[in-house]
């Protein structure tokens, strides 16, 4: 075990097993190294979900239950920020290299898991946890997709399951 996952665990304890996820997502994609350097790059700077829309742009659905739910959903990132990201990242700054890590990094990690994560079933887990899979990122992509974003891990495969029939050959979204 080392000094920062030491702290990461304890701060996980609190916050949730989620926060592991996006500290580790800030962390990797600055490392020249990363085996997932590939996947950083090919990924939008930003993702335009509901976390990062501004107040002019929620307008339009200012007083609909989409509006409050976006609301909230801003109002607990930027809590679980101020509360246990930035304290942590501050807490080992030396560690994380000279930027550090900002509101911008926290929040583009949390719209990729947002966006593109899958919940992941397998005999070996007691639970479904979240799970990134790259090749899946072209998935549930669509207004009628074919694929949902949940999956499963049966002998050593990801099985993707779809909510609607694909044709053989189909391409499948």
């Amino acid at each position: 075990a080392s000094e920062i996952g030491d702290l990461v665990s304890q701060v996980n304890d609190q916050a949730g097993e989620d926060f592991a996820l996006l500290i580790w997502t800030c962390w990797d994609r600055r490392r020249d190294a990363s085996p997932f350097a590939a996947v950083w790059q090919s990924l939008p700077e930003s993702f335009g979900t509901g976390l990062s829309a501004r107040a002019s742009e929620l307008e339009a659905v200012a007083g609909l239950p989409l509006g409050q739910e976006i609301l909230q959903a801003q109002a607990h990132l930027k809590q679980s920020y101020d509360s246990y990201f930035a304290p942590l990242v501050k807490a080992v700054e030396g560690y994380l290299g000279e930027e550090g890590f900002g509101w911008s990094d926290y929040l583009w990690a949390s719209e990729l898991w947002y966006a593109y994560a899958i919940q992941v079933e397998s005999e070996e887990m007691e639970r479904n946890s979240a799970c990134l899979a790259p090749t899946l990122f072209f998935c549930n992509h669509s207004l009628h997709p074919h694929c949902n974003h949940f999956s499963r891990i049966r002998d050593g495969a990801l099985q993707v399951r779809c909510c609607r029939a694909a044709a053989k050959g189909e391409e499948v979204f």
